[in-house]
């Protein structure tokens, strides 16, 4: 597993996410887990191309993502 891999996942982590792992297949790897005992999956850049501001962004969306399959994050901005 890559640096920036591990990154993502401590990042994830931090928020309470659960089970949480890389899956590879597809176009792109997707970052899969459990937040609050729903499950999410979010696509994740198969490179840190753009650097820390993707990696940035990759979390913000993974976060999102997971708290909107666990129904807090309802509102669209």
């Amino acid at each position: 597993m890559r640096k920036w891999e591990r990154d993502v996942i401590e990042a994830i982590r931090a928020e309470g996410a659960t089970d949480v792992s890389i899956v590879s297949g597809g176009k792109h790897p997707k970052i899969t887990g459990l937040y609050r005992g729903q499950r999410f999956s979010r696509a994740m850049p198969g490179t840190p191309g753009d650097g820390a501001r993707s990696l940035r962004h990759t979390v913000s969306n993974t976060v999102r993502a997971m708290r909107r399959a666990a129904g807090e994050d309802t509102a669209r901005k």
